[in-house]
């Protein structure tokens, strides 16, 4: 899967290389799926995925990590290569929407006793959404208050 997501771009999707490698981690996926399932001791018990709640928290807190993941790369690399900032201080970009974090996050918990879980979590990645949308429209380098904007709705629903 890694091979075929880097390699992707430059190989192309439909080049068989590619198409090759998607199925082989298709394939051991589903073996890696059955044999869990058979296992007396599996990783995860499999019933647990028969409760929609817990399927539908695992799915999110998964999606919740790529998006946090991606945000962290991508930005820097488009800070450093598209911006021309240094490392450190594309690093140093980074605070204010860590800071947006952490001040929002004490914040999750009374609110999803107001609105409930699913209503908190469906706004957060919403606001995720939006903000990777708005990220994906920014262009050429924007002006600064433009390229903060999709940072305040990361550092929102993240946190």
């Amino acid at each position: 899967m890694t091979y075929a997501l880097i390699e992707g771009h430059d190989a192309g999707w439909t080049s068989p290389a590619i198409l090759a490698a998607l199925a082989l981690a298709a394939a051991a996926g589903g073996a890696f799926t059955m044999v869990e399932s058979r296992s007396p001791a599996s990783m995860v018990d499999p019933t647990l995925f028969r409760n929609r709640v817990f399927t539908g928290g695992t799915l999110t807190l998964v999606l919740w990590g790529l998006a946090l993941i991606g945000v962290y790369f991508f930005t820097a690399l488009y800070l450093q290569t598209v911006l021309g900032f240094s490392p450190t201080t594309a690093g140093l970009a980074f605070v204010p929407m860590a800071l947006l974090m952490a001040a929002v996050a004490p914040l999750a918990a009374p609110l999803a006793e107001r609105i409930g879980a699913n209503r908190t979590v469906a706004a957060g990645m919403g606001l995720v959404a939006a903000g990777l949308l708005d990220a994906a429209l920014l262009g050429e380098p924007p002006a600064s208050p433009t390229c903060w904007r999709p940072w305040r709705c990361w550092g929102s629903a993240l946190g």
